[in-house]
């Protein structure tokens, strides 16, 4: 579990809406599994509108008997004044993500922007 916190440029007068569907489509490239669960919503972080996304896949970490697990991932997509969109990937267990869910919202409150 952790987070990723990463910045992607999108193609030049695209919506922060296209923006997040198109770094949907470049995460699934690291990870083919990966499927949003639900639509992607508005969402404020410190007064800044951004993004949000809801993910399910396939965890490059094994359980005990070397199964592969499910993984949950929070995206959140927030667009930068010079074009560019700071993201952040929230990711743990699925069985453990509602648990942890607080601590992330926490987290993303903590975010300053500059």
């Amino acid at each position: 579990m952790g987070v990723i916190i990463d910045r992607y440029e999108p193609e030049q007068n695209v919506s922060l809406d296209q923006a997040t569907h198109d770094l949907i489509a470049n995460l699934r490239q690291s990870n083919p599994d990966l499927r949003e669960v639900g639509n992607d919503e508005g969402i404020r972080v410190n007064g800044v509108s951004g993004r949000s996304a809801d993910l399910i896949g396939t965890s490059p970490i094994r359980d005990s008997n070397q199964r592969a697990q499910r993984e949950r991932d929070w995206l959140v997509a927030i667009e930068r004044q010079d074009g560019t969109v700071l993201y952040l990937v929230f990711i743990a267990p699925q069985n453990q993500f509602d648990q942890l869910r607080p601590t992330f919202e926490q987290m993303l409150r903590t975010l300053r922007l500059k």
